[in-house]
């Protein structure tokens, strides 16, 4: 009876080791996630060093042969979740198989996963990295990118990728460090540990700018100054002054002068880099106008059309640098871009919309429907009709470019709006983000003109823009309005009711009224 007793009770307790293993729902993942918000080492458990014989040192102790990586591991049950649950927390590049992290029989879902989570770092102030940012060793930035550019030139070297997937590799080419600005960076590591050196109130930060560094950390930096200046010596306070300096140079904006290290990539003979020499040297010392954001849009669209062009890797990736350059410049500067005239107007929109097209939110076939319809009448006249053609392209390009971050990313949003619903934001922040916010306001724009002059006026909730509301069929609805923030399939609908999608389900059944 006691042997009895005794199994019983042991197999109680690997039970409770094996817990960790199960299936963990959506409520359990969001205290999870509340857990690594408060812990100082967020999802990590330690720091090892990684080296190139398989085995795994404790920090100080060096790897025997050169050529090992030192980073955090995760936490067992982070870890779990990735291999359980196909949901991949706290992912660090340099430890990641490249294979595995491109996730191609997943639809590619842990490489979008790497990318949301960066979205949520971003705007949670860290997110599941709250503390865990500022843990010391978690990340090496060297490493971190190294591997971002071996990563990408593997990836950009195939032509049926480029081709299939346009969209999601230059998305993940923003997210996936590899810049490599090696002088600059290393400038400002130099700097701020001679700060921390001498007054260590700064480690914390310090950790941060060293390990999970962004653009942020630069008023992070100014704010601590101003916090402590009455502690400060005047050589502590000329060094801050100088961590500053190349922190700004580091994180600044792109400008056509900058583009020329990338261009060194390219063989000088090629079309491309001779179209591309000729826009820096054309609009290099210009101020914003419509001439260089159309030159911008054409050169955009030019780099899609004709990476698979060009032979080398390198070559490859310094052209999708600068392409997510260009798009950095054209939606700083289109707001510049004030149309005097209907025929401006118009040449905004196309060029707008070719933008889109080059940046990926356009398929080529989507763009190659419309483009036609989006020229100017060559005799120079506008009449109603071609003006309702233009505006419905036009609608057309705002509706397929906003959907192709949700067509893209829509499984893993949906995931990760189980148990965090700031997931959501994410598509929005794609499109915030492209040419497609200003392209929006310019459709409204010329809608609003459409309607005036064809005498239509429509009254609908006192909404300001009407013009991209669509009716399918004439008549009246009477009932109750409910508006859907969230689809969920096999949706419980009353026939007697009306409703406001953002997407209507598909097996959706017959309903009083609908609008979306």
């Amino acid at each position: 009876m006691k042997k009895l007793a005794f199994y019983i009770l042991l197999g109680s307790l690997l039970l409770g080791f094996s817990s960790p293993n199960h299936i963990q729902e959506p409520a359990e993942l969001k205290d999870l996630i509340q857990e690594l918000k408060k812990d100082r080492r967020g999802p990590y458990k330690d720091i090892r060093w990684f080296c190139p014989d398989g085995s795994i040192n404790l920090p100080k102790v060096y790897c025997n042969q050169p050529g090992g990586i030192q980073h955090a591991r995760l936490k067992d049950e982070v870890e779990v979740l990735g291999k359980r649950q196909h949901i991949f927390w706290g992912e660090i590049l340099a430890a990641a198989d490249r294979t595995e992290f491109w996730d191609k029989d997943n639809n590619n879902s842990r490489i979008k996963q790497y990318q949301l989570t960066k979205y949520l770092q971003r705007i949670d102030d860290g997110w599941i990295l709250r503390k865990g940012q500022y843990y010391r060793g978690a990340f090496q930035v060297e490493d971190e990118e190294a591997w971002g550019i071996d990563f990408l030139k593997r990836l950009i070297f195939s032509d049926d990728l480029l081709q299939k997937k346009y969209f999601l590799v230059r998305q993940a080419a923003k997210d996936i460090p590899h810049k490599g600005e090696k002088y600059r960076t290393e400038q400002v590591w130099a700097v701020s540990k001679y700060i921390n050196d001498c007054y260590p109130d700064f480690m914390e930060l310090r950790v941060k700018i060293h390990g999970q560094p962004d653009e942020k950390d630069v008023q992070r930096v100014i704010d601590f100054k101003n916090e402590h200046l009455m502690e400060l010596s005047d050589d502590l306070l000329e060094k801050f002054d100088e961590l500053i300096n190349h922190m700004e140079l580091l994180y600044a904006p792109s400008n056509l002068k900058t583009l020329r290290k990338y261009l060194i990539h390219l063989k000088p003979h090629t079309s491309l880099r001779k179209s591309l020499d000729d826009y820096v040297r054309t609009f290099a010392n210009d101020p914003p106008s419509a001439a260089k954001l159309m030159a911008t849009a054409e050169r955009l669209q030019e780099i899609r059309e004709k990476m698979t062009t060009i032979s080398g890797r390198t070559g490859r990736l310094a052209l999708l640098d600068i392409s997510i350059a260009l798009e950095e410049m054209f939606y700083v500067e289109i707001a510049s871009w004030q149309p005097d005239s209907l025929d401006e107007l118009l040449d905004k929109i196309c060029y707008t919309g070719l933008a889109a097209s080059g940046t990926g939110f356009l398929e080529p076939w989507e763009w190659e429907a419309l483009e036609g319809q989006l020229t100017l009448p060559l005799d120079g006249h506008f009449y109603l009709e071609d003006l309702l053609t233009h505006l419905e392209a036009a609608r057309r390009l705002v509706e397929w470019g906003s959907q192709m971050p949700r067509a893209t990313y829509q499984d893993v949003v949906e995931l990760y709006n189980s148990f965090e619903p700031l997931a959501e934001g994410f598509y929005d922040e794609r499109v915030r983000n492209s040419s497609l916010l200003a392209l929006g306001e310019d459709v409204a724009r010329l809608g609003k003109f459409v309607n005036k002059r064809s005498g239509l006026a429509t009254q609908l909730m006192n909404l300001e823009d009407k013009s991209g509301v669509r009716g399918l069929n004439p008549g009246y609805a009477i009932g109750e309005l409910v508006v859907v923030d969230k689809t969920v399939v096999d949706m419980a609908v009353d026939d007697k009711k009306i409703y406001v999608f953002n997407r209507p389900p598909v097996d959706l059944k017959p309903i009083s009224g609908i609008a979306s």
